[in-house]
């Protein structure tokens, strides 16, 4: 989840811009407000398709909650903060070969590092600990 919201996202304007085809979005009515919350929509269509999904479990099918719901839309909550990231790396950024690079460091390296799969968390400072901690309950 954390690749594909921040890694994918980065990569929408940075595209438009390489292809030449944002002036031609520009060239039309819409602000640019509008092509930004077009682009993002499309993209956080997936967490619609999740929640549409566990609605259709839950009133369709009659199958139990599992877990927290309270943690389901907290991570909801989690994937519109990693598409904003996307899109302001891929706001700034000119090309997609540095906006996938600077959303692979700042989105997937430190989920890679404070999930425990490479360094142990015994190894890690005190304070890092605690926030790898909040991390994982995150996510």
């Amino acid at each position: 989840m954390t690749l594909l919201g921040t890694l994918l996202t980065s990569l929408v304007i940075a595209r438009e811009y390489e292809r030449g085809t944002l002036e031609a979005l520009y060239a039309t009515p819409l602000t640019r407000g509008q092509i930004l919350i077009g682009k993002t929509l499309r993209i956080s269509a997936g967490d619609g398709v999740d929640g549409g999904v566990l609605l259709t479990r839950l009133l369709l099918f009659q199958l139990p909650l599992r877990g927290s719901f309270l943690h389901s839309v907290w991570c909801r909550r989690c994937s519109w903060c990693r598409t904003g990231q996307g899109l302001l790396i891929s706001v700034t950024m000119r090309t997609q070969m540095a906006a996938a690079q600077l959303g692979l460091m700042t989105g997937y390296l430190p989920a890679m590092m404070l999930s425990g799969f490479l360094f142990d968390i015994h190894s890690m400072p005190p304070w890092l600990q605690r926030s790898r901690w909040r991390f994982r309950r995150l996510h």
